[in-house]
């Protein structure tokens, strides 16, 4: 711990001294408040009393979501939280939001991901009132078609409309530029194991949502919605046994129709080796450093989050007073049951990027890895936790959470364990065994947001010079030169409005190149490349956009532009730099041919020309250019006035007398053959 850290820490001892005793809590727990009763259908029922308060919360949480639906369901979930507020009994203009409302009380709900909840807050004295209209809403519905329809209309404004383009095609097109399996492992999958939960996007939940039906929604509800998902809380002024009786009256015979469950996550396994991603930044870089964990205990956890805090506290201190700069030190911990990471993030900027990172990563490495952290820091970070807990005040909306805590811990850890409790008990020995064992090396956790490597844009420079030196590379590699007194004859070939092939051969390389992508960015993933430095991020983002031009470049090569007849050789003459040759003496036939003819000529089409045949015009129908040689290969092109392009191709056949060069526009047909009469000038439809 350096100097600074110990005078910062001294310091605020010193002071929490003067205020009173440091060890004992001041304040009561609140947590010993909650009390968890259950119905008789076995709906747990937490209750946190807040008798000073006027009113009353309840809240229902149905552990069902998003999670649940099936691809046909898509969107149900939500849609069944609002038509639930519609019933029969209500007049057409009037949902239960409305009722609650005009009784003087608000309410809402929210779908997520593994969870819906419903809430309510009324005068304390409408409490019994709230729970009979809570169970006639929520309990043995049978929803009908026309509350499905009309709460569609308010899914969609949540949500947003469709747009035209979506709606006229029918899917989400943006699947097509970044579909869901090219996705690269995520850090939950790549550092703790779990499964990555595929999602659809947000045109395909607008799409499926606007396509759901009564028996979709009342599918959800029938399967999930039963007393073995729900979840009680109530909070604010009531009184114990009258809430109780309500309760075990309105909802305690209820069980619901269906049995189904969300299954709970996998165990997590931990990648053991450090992680470390970095993302070149703009002007605001970030720092976040800390570590992964499973198997978390209630006093590991209750350590970690008062050390993250001491820290915080700490780092501030440090770079507001002693340097002057004005961050804010933020302790993130982000758990899912008793596993996930924490940390230590903040802003910094490029300037004193470099310096504020090895300020935080000594922090953390001599406190916390090397277990470094002195009894006057344990008694700071103690007394700030309960400090803390005694700024709560007993009411509804912080009983509300208290009850929610003692939900988490429960599922967490199996029983309703009190941080507070656990953090008097502590002694410093304990303190830094859990911090040792959290913050395992190899466990760590490094998420940057670095200066730029040499300006700000600059891989946008670095990208146009890679793809100036590919197409320089290209152009030595396989540009043919030739003379142009050399040049006999040049056709162009027939090409659509906006070039359309171009368009669509263009597109077919970005599809490969996304494939590409994914396969060279899990590679990177694998060999863990991309952690090493700043430089292989530039690396593997320049390599990306060298592949990428090496694709293209690969696709055009199937794109021929122009026909050219070389001295003794035809050359076609595709967009990218690449061109091939056929020699002249290797042609045995030259004609036109319709690509629709009846009967239609299966031995030319594929058995000879097969791939080589390059028709872009609209007019499809129309005949197109054909070269046979004696190698068994065969070209059609598309030609402007293909058979005139075919008499002057005949006729360029002949062996050209010495001195005798042509020009650029070709020269005038023949129309007699070469004497092996290999060579005809035909117009037929057929072989």
């Amino acid at each position: 711990m350096t100097r600074s850290y110990a005078r910062a820490s001294l310091a605020a001892v010193a002071l929490l001294a003067l205020a009173g005793p440091s060890s004992p809590c001041r304040g009561a727990d609140l947590l010993d408040r909650i009390e968890i009763l259950q119905l008789a259908n076995g709906i747990p029922l937490y209750l946190a009393p807040a008798e000073s308060a006027d009113t009353v919360n309840i809240e229902i949480r149905v552990n069902v979501g998003t999670t649940a639906e099936t691809d046909a369901e898509v969107g149900a979930a939500h849609l069944l939280e609002h038509s639930l507020f519609r019933a029969e009994e209500l007049q057409s203009d009037m949902t239960y939001l409305q009722v609650i409302s005009q009784e003087g009380g608000k309410a809402n709900a929210s779908t997520g991901s593994d969870s819906t909840t419903f809430w309510a807050i009324v005068p304390a004295e409408k409490g019994s009132w709230l729970i009979e209209l809570m169970a006639r809403m929520l309990l043995e519905r049978q929803l009908t078609d026309d509350q499905v329809e009309m709460e569609k209309a308010t899914v969609a404004l949540e949500i947003g409309e469709i747009h035209p383009l979506v709606a006229f095609l029918g899917f989400d097109p943006g699947l097509i530029f970044h579909p869901p399996y090219l996705e690269v492992p995520g850090f939950w999958e790549r550092e703790l194991g779990m499964p990555a939960e595929p999602r659809p996007s947000q045109n395909q939940i607008r799409l499926r949502t606007a396509k759901l039906r009564r028996h979709h929604v009342q599918g959800l509800y029938d399967r999930y919605y039963h007393a073995g998902n729900l979840v009680i809380f109530v909070a604010g002024r009531f009184d114990r046994d009258s809430i109780h009786s309500s309760f075990a009256r309105a909802f305690g015979a209820w069980r619901g129709t269906g049995s189904a469950i969300l299954p709970p996550d996998p165990l997590p396994t931990l990648n053991r080796r450090p992680y470390r991603s970095i993302t070149p930044a703009g002007e605001r870089c970030r720092i976040q450093v800390g570590t992964r964990f499973i198997d978390l205990t209630p006093r590991a956890e209750v350590a970690l989050r008062a050390y993250l805090d001491q820290a915080a506290f700490e780092l501030m201190k440090v770079l507001r007073n002693e340097r002057g700069e004005t961050y804010t030190v933020s302790p993130i911990v982000s758990l899912r049951h008793n596993f996930g990471w924490a940390g230590l993030s903040l802003a910094a900027p490029p300037h004193a990027f470099q310096r504020n990172l090895e300020l935080v990563r000594a922090k953390v490495r001599e406190e916390a890895t090397a277990g470094g952290v002195t009894e006057e820091q344990f008694d700071f970070a103690r007394q700030r936790y309960l400090q803390k807990h005694d700024l709560d005040e007993p009411d509804v909306s912080t009983m509300m959470a208290f009850a929610y805590q003692a939900y988490s811990s429960i599922r967490r850890y199996g029983s309703m364990v009190s941080p507070y409790k656990l953090i008097q008990q502590m002694d410093v020995k304990t303190y830094r065994d859990e911090l040792r064992r959290l913050f395992d090396p190899e466990a760590a956790v490094e998420d940057l947001d670095v200066p730029p490597l040499l300006f700000r844009g600059d891989v946008v420079v670095m990208a146009m010079l890679v793809i100036i030196l590919c197409s320089r590379v290209f152009r030595l590699v396989f540009r043919r030169r030739f003379r142009h007194d050399e040049v006999r004859w040049i056709r162009k070939l027939a090409y659509p409005p906006l070039r359309m092939l171009e368009i669509g051969v263009a597109f077919a390389g970005f599809l490969l190149s996304i494939h590409v992508f994914f396969l060279l960015r899990y590679a990177l993933i694998w060999l863990d490349f991309q952690d090493w430095s700043i430089g292989a991020w530039y690396f593997s983002g320049l390599l990306e956009t060298a592949v990428a031009f090496c694709l293209y470049a690969a696709m055009f090569v199937f794109v021929p532009r122009k026909l050219m007849v070389i001295g003794d050789d035809l050359v076609v003459k595709c967009i990218s730099y690449w061109s091939y040759r056929i020699p002249l003496a290797s042609i045995t036939k030259v004609s036109t041919v319709r690509i629709l003819s009846w009967p239609f000529p299966l031995r030319l089409w594929l058995g000879r020309v097969r791939h080589r045949v390059v028709s872009t015009r609209l007019a499809f129908w129309q005949p197109v250019l054909l070269v046979e040689t004696d190698r068994g290969k065969s070209y059609a092109w598309s030609v402007t006035r293909p058979r005139d392009a075919a008499a002057e191709l005949i006729g360029l056949l002949r062996p050209q007398p010495p001195g005798d060069a042509g020009s650029a526009g070709g020269a005038e047909p023949v129309e007699t053959p070469r004497q092996t009469g290999a060579v005809e000038n035909r117009t037929d439809s057929g072989p």
